[in-house]
């Protein structure tokens, strides 16, 4: 223990005493030990997960792409991990990624500097364990703070290119908003609305449901889907329906033509003009005016009814329910003629003689003679007189 003397040769804690003036050349050659020994010890123990990757930078950056900018297909660093063992598969995987990040790059003119790495969940218990998601109804799930994307084998074994690419440019999506904005977070259905825009994901199917939710008066208030999206899939395709066709608007009271996003995301990821965006994209008057201008938008309930009515499928449901209802009758009329025949045949043979008569009349048997037709009495007369044919 250090001693609280300050006369002795022990420093008191957290002091180192002066030395004697005949001990300098001893005190230097302690520190130089010591100093060696610290060194020695920080190398041995600096963990090999320290040392640089090479030349990759170690940061997400985003930057905005001028016209002069040109990057490579293949631009920016990406690891794939979990499928160290499957090439095919991991090349595949890379390939599409690039693809994804070009085609977010295209539409946004903005690019991101930094490794974005690309986890693969083999198993549904390492999927929700790693990401939180439910691998029955998530593909994928994106972290930005992170900058990683976890993949769901079992989602991704079951989808075509065309959906694998839809996933990662969706996923990538939600790393540059969540990097862009810088921790500042955007509400959840303008964020969902933006990643779907830069992945093209509009389709008839939501279209449908939108306008079907809209007939039967079921859209959900963007106040609704700040923070948190239903968990049961129908009503969360109509809120991600709903965040697309939100954003939609709020970019075009931004400048963009109908359909684009490129100049809202740029003005997102402006260091001036993206706060004061953020803050109006929270503010319950803008918010309840978008609602207003969704649903007037979207016409009437009537005119809604209208597009539901004539859809093509509900087109061909009508005509499925007709012609089954059509087969029902034929089958129903065909059993009733059946059923008739049978108890007419057991009725019939109930009959006597007598009965007969009284209801049919004389039988064929009883009739008289019909008169001869010429034809009949030239055939009967030439076989009387022998003629050979």
């Amino acid at each position: 223990m250090f001693a609280r003397d300050s006369g002795t040769d022990f420093p008191q804690k957290g002091r180192m005493s002066p030395p004697r003036p005949g001990n300098w050349f001893q005190t230097a050659l302690r520190l130089l030990v010591l100093l060696t020994l610290w060194v020695v010890s920080g190398l041995w123990a600096a963990p090999a997960a320290a040392q640089p990757l090479g030349d990759e930078p170690q940061t997400f950056r985003i930057r905005l792409l001028g016209e002069e900018d040109n990057p490579k297909p293949r631009d920016g660093p990406l690891r794939i991990l979990g499928l160290e063992d499957r090439e095919a598969l991991r090349s595949e995987i890379e390939d599409l990624s690039y693809r994804a990040r070009a085609i977010i790059r295209e539409t946004t003119k903005i690019d991101w500097q930094g490794t974005i790495y690309i986890v693969w969940a083999e198993e549904p218990g390492e999927y929700y364990r790693m990401t939180g998601k439910r691998p029955e109804f998530t593909a994928a799930a994106a972290n930005a703070a992170k900058y990683t994307v976890w993949i769901n084998a079992g989602a991704w074994k079951k989808s075509d290119e065309s959906e694998r690419l839809e996933i990662l440019t969706h996923e990538f999506g939600h790393l540059l908003i969540g990097n862009m904005t810088e921790g500042r977070r955007v509400p959840l259905w303008v964020e969902e609305g933006l990643v779907q825009h830069l992945a093209g994901e509009w389709s008839y199917r939501k279209s449908s449901i939108l306008f079907r939710a809209h007939a039967l008066g079921a859209i959900p208030s963007l106040a609704e889907l700040e923070l948190r999206f239903p968990e049961d899939p129908e009503q969360q395709a109509l809120a991600y329906a709903v965040g697309y066709k939100g954003v939609e608007l709020v970019a075009h009271a931004y400048g963009d033509m109908p359909g684009n996003v490129d100049r809202f995301v740029r003005r997102l990821a402006d260091d001036e003009a993206g706060p004061v965006l953020i803050e109006e994209l929270w503010k319950p008057s803008r918010r309840d005016a978008w609602d207003r201008t969704l649903l007037a938008n979207l016409g009437s309930r009537y005119t809604a009814i209208f597009i539901v009515a004539t859809s093509g499928t509900v087109i061909w449901i009508v005509v499925m329910v007709l012609l089954g209802a059509a087969w029902h009758v034929r089958r129903k009329r065909r059993a009733a003629v059946r059923r008739r025949h049978v108890e007419e045949e057991a009725w019939a043979e109930s009959l006597t003689d007598q009965d007969v008569q009284d209801i049919y009349g004389d039988r064929e048997e009883q009739w008289g003679e019909v008169e001869e037709t010429p034809w009949e009495r030239h055939l009967r007369e030439k076989e009387e007189s022998g003629e050979r044919w």
